[in-house]
């Protein structure tokens, strides 16, 4: 039996989330070990650990002109998005539409045509049950999902759960290749402060799983929740379990 600080999720792809864990976890956790990856907020005895960073803004932070080094800085994050956004043909709106999944999925063909793209790691299910679950919203949450416009076409969306004063990004998907590259980056700052606008404080914006999206993400004033991650631990075979595997293939 598990203590409450370790939380197994059951999904196609099983995963363990360990929060703290107490002396009689650590052989179970060790079992899990061999069967999924474990994400935890301490360190466990396990191999090949690495770290897992997730990047958060305050947003008061953010949006304080006394946070960036020069005048520059500050104009380049906290105003031009907005002015280009008005000049553009920008908007964000808080709002589904059924159009919304035909522009994930045209995401998702981009995504997985790309050679480029780690596709083991590609989140389409996830991003689809996000969605899914913002728009039904079966457990009663309070999710915000807004959609992007750019010059009145739909180009992509985000979704977020918010808790009180903190919201957390659930998936942020754009068709970024047919518009101009600074739309993704504006759009993001458009949504924060329309979080900030309805009293979000804190916005943990997710992990920062490859160079390219951390630098994405650093461009604000933020801080870094480290956490360790553990992939399934590989089970030495003795010689007596590979005398029994080659009698099962004969």
């Amino acid at each position: 039996m598990l203590s409450p600080n370790v939380l197994l999720l059951a999904s196609h792809t099983r995963r363990l989330f360990v929060f703290g864990y107490e002396a009689d976890d650590v052989e179970a956790v060790d079992q899990h070990s061999k069967r999924f990856p474990i994400y935890s907020a301490v360190k466990l005895p396990l191999e090949k650990e690495r770290d897992f960073v997730e990047v958060v803004y305050d947003l008061d932070v953010v949006f304080d002109g006394a946070s960036y080094p020069n005048s520059k800085k500050r104009h380049q994050r906290i105003k031009y998005p907005f002015t280009w956004a008005a000049n553009h043909g920008l908007e964000i709106c808080d709002c589904y539409t059924d159009s919304l999944l035909k522009v994930y999925e045209e995401w998702v063909r981009y995504k997985r045509a790309d050679p480029k793209v780690y596709q083991i790691m590609f989140p389409d299910a996830r991003y689809r049950r996000c969605i899914n679950d913002a728009h039904n919203n079966p457990l009663d949450l309070d999710y915000k999902i807004y959609t992007i416009y750019y010059q009145n076409a739909l180009v992509g969306g985000r979704v977020i759960q918010i808790d009180s004063q903190r919201a957390y990004d659930l998936a942020f998907f754009t068709l970024f290749w047919k518009i101009p590259s600074q739309v993704v980056e504006y759009a993001n700052a458009m949504v924060m402060n329309k979080l900030r606008a309805i009293g979000v404080k804190f916005f943990n914006c997710g992990a920062a799983s490859s160079s390219k999206l951390e630098v994405f993400k650093t461009h604000y004033p933020h801080s870094k929740v480290m956490s360790m991650a553990y992939p399934v631990q590989v089970i030495e075979k003795t010689e007596n379990t590979k005398q029994k595997q080659k009698q099962k293939l004969f």
